[in-house]
C-alpha cells in the first residue's frame, strides 16, 4: 500500500504544531507561576533570635515613658496630682483604644504585603511618634500623639506572625512562647531605665531617647530578619468592604472566637490588681510604696518571662490547653493568699510564683492562636489577639478599681482568683477540641 506525500506530511506537521503548542503552554504556565516559586530558605532559628532581641529592645523603648508620664503631664501645666493622673490615664487609654481598633487591620495588611514590612512600619512609625511626643506643648497634644502612636505602632501582631509563619509547624508554640518572654523582659527593664533616664536628661529627653531605642529595634529587623513572603494571588483590591467582612468572619469563626473569649478572661484577671497593688504595698511600707511597687512589677516581669519560655518548652510534650488549664489554676491559687498576707516578702513570693503561671498562660494562649490559623491568615489572627489584649489591659484596671471602691482592696484578689478559675473551666469546655485539632499528635 502506498501513501501519498500529502498524507505523510500531515501527521508530521500536526505533531510539530502540537509540540510547539505544548512548549508555549508550558512557558505560559511557568511565567504565570514564577511569582509563586519559593525563594531562598529562611532560617527560623535566626529569625527567632533576631526577633527576640528586637522585640525586647522595642518594648524597652515603648515602656520607657510609663513611670514619668503623670509627672510630664504636671510639667505641661496640670499641677493638681489628681488631674495629672487623669490626663496620664486618658492619654494611655487613647493609645490602647487605637491599638484595639487597628490591630486586626494591620494584621490583614501583614497577610497581604508581608509581616516583616509591617514590623518595620510599626517600629519606625512608633519611634517617630514617641520622639515627637517629647515636643508636646500641652496635654491635648500629648493625648493626640499617644492616640496616633497606638494607630501607627502595634508591633506585637506582625512580629508574632513573622516568627510563626517562618517556623515549622511543630515549633510554632515554642517560638511564640520564647518571643512572648522577650516582651516580659522588655516591660520589666524599660520602666526602670526610663525612670533613671528621666532624672538624668529630663522628661522630654527621655521621650527622644525612647524613640531612638525603638528605632534601633527597627534597624535590627531591617538588617537581620528574613522573610520569604508570597503575596496571595487572590488578594483583590485593597480598599474593599469584603476585607472588613473577612476580618469579622475570622474573629467570630468557631476556630478563633472561643479562643479569643478565653484569652480575654485570662488577661483581664491579672490586670485587676494593677491599680490596687501599689496602694496595698504602701500600707505595708508607708512612704515607700512607689519603690515597693517597682520591685513587685519587676518580679512579675522576670517571672512572666520564665513562665513564657517554660510553656514554650513544654509545648512539645503537653497539649497547650492543658498547660493553660494548669496555669490558670496555679495563678488563681497564688493570688488567693493576697487576701490575708501582711508582709512584703510573702507578697513578693506569691507574686513571683503567680507571675510564672501568668507568663505560661499568655504564652500558651498565643501559641494556640498561631496553631489555629493557617499561614496566610496568621497576621489577622495575631492582630485579633492584639485587640483582645488591649481591651483586657484597659478593662481590667477599671473593673479592679471599681471593685476596690465598692468592697475594699483585698476583695479584688478574690475576684481575680475566681476569674482565673473560671478561665480554667472555659479552657476545658471551649478549647478541648480546638487544642486537639491544632496540636495534632501531641499527647500528655
Amino acid at each position: 500500500m502506498t501513501t501519498t506525500p500529502g498524507h505523510d506530511a500531515s501527521p508530521k506537521q500536526n505533531q510539530r504544531e502540537e509540540s510547539l503548542a505544548t512548549r508555549r503552554m508550558e512557558g505560559t504556565i511557568a511565567k504565570g507561576t514564577a511569582k509563586q516559586q519559593p525563594g531562598p530558605a529562611v532560617s527560623w532559628k535566626r529569625n527567632l533570635v533576631v526577633m527576640w532581641l528586637a522585640m525586647c529592645v522595642s518594648v524597652v523603648g515603648f515602656s520607657f515613658v510609663f513611670p514619668f508620664t503623670p509627672l510630664f503631664v504636671q510639667e505641661l501645666g496640670i499641677k493638681d496630682p489628681a488631674r495629672a493622673a487623669f490626663w496620664a490615664g486618658l492619654s494611655g487609654s487613647a493609645m490602647g483604644l487605637t491599638m484595639f481598633l487597628f490591630g486586626p487591620i494591620w494584621g490583614v495588611l501583614s497577610d497581604r504585603f508581608g509581616r516583616k514590612r509591617n514590623v518595620l512600619r510599626a517600629m519606625f512609625g512608633g519611634a517617630i511618634l514617641i520622639a515627637l511626643t517629647g515636643l508636646s506643648g500641652d496635654v491635648y497634644q500629648l493625648t493626640a500623639l499617644r492616640l496616633l502612636t497606638g494607630i501607627a505602632s502595634g508591633v506585637f501582631a506582625p512580629a508574632m506572625a513573622l516568627v510563626a509563619s517562618t517556623s515549622p509547624k511543630e515549633k510554632i508554640a515554642f517560638n511564640v512562647g520564647a518571643l512572648q518572654s522577650s516582651m516580659f523582659v522588655g516591660s520589666t527593664v524599660g520602666p526602670l531605665m526610663g525612670g533613671f533616664l528621666a532624672e538624668a536628661v529630663g522628661y522630654r529627653g527621655a521621650f527622644y531617647a525612647a524613640g531612638g531605642v525603638v528605632g534601633i529595634a527597627g534597624l535590627m529587623v531591617l538588617v537581620f530578619a528574613r522573610e520569604n513572603f508570597q503575596r496571595p494571588v487572590d488578594a483583590g483590591p485593597l480598599l474593599r468592604s469584603q476585607a472588613f467582612t473577612d476580618i469579622w468572619s475570622l474573629v467570630t469563626s468557631k476556630e478563633l472566637a472561643p479562643l479569643l473569649a478565653t484569652i480575654f478572661v485570662v488577661q483581664v484577671s491579672p490586670n485587676l490588681m494593677s491599680t490596687v497593688l501599689p496602694v496595698l504595698l504602701d500600707t505595708f511600707a508607708p512612704g515607700s510604696g512607689a519603690t515597693a511597687t517597682g520591685v513587685a512589677f519587676g518580679i512579675l516581669g522576670v517571672a512572666g518571662a520564665v513562665g513564657a519560655y517554660g510553656a514554650g518548652r513544654l509545648s512539645g510534650r503537653f497539649r497547650l490547653n492543658r498547660i493553660m488549664t494548669v496555669a490558670c489554676i496555679g495563678a488563681g491559687a497564688c493570688y488567693l493568699p493576697f487576701m490575708i498576707v501582711d508582709s512584703i516578702p510573702l507578697l513578693y513570693l506569691f507574686l513571683g510564683v503567680g507571675g510564672v503561671f501568668q507568663g505560661a498562660l499568655i504564652s500558651s494562649a498565643s501559641g494556640l492562636v498561631g496553631l489555629a490559623m493557617p499561614v496566610e491568615k496568621q497576621g489577622t489572627g495575631f492582630g485579633a489577639l492584639q485587640s483582645v489584649s488591649a481591651a483586657a489591659f484597659g478593662f481590667g484596671p477599671l473593673v479592679g478599681g471599681t471593685i476596690a471602691t465598692m468592697t475594699g482592696l483585698r476583695s479584688v484578689f478574690l475576684v481575680q482568683a475566681v476569674g482565673l478559675f473560671v478561665a480554667a473551666a472555659l479552657v476545658v469546655i471551649l478549647l478541648r477540641n480546638r487544642a486537639r485539632v491544632a496540636v495534632g499528635t501531641q499527647s500528655l
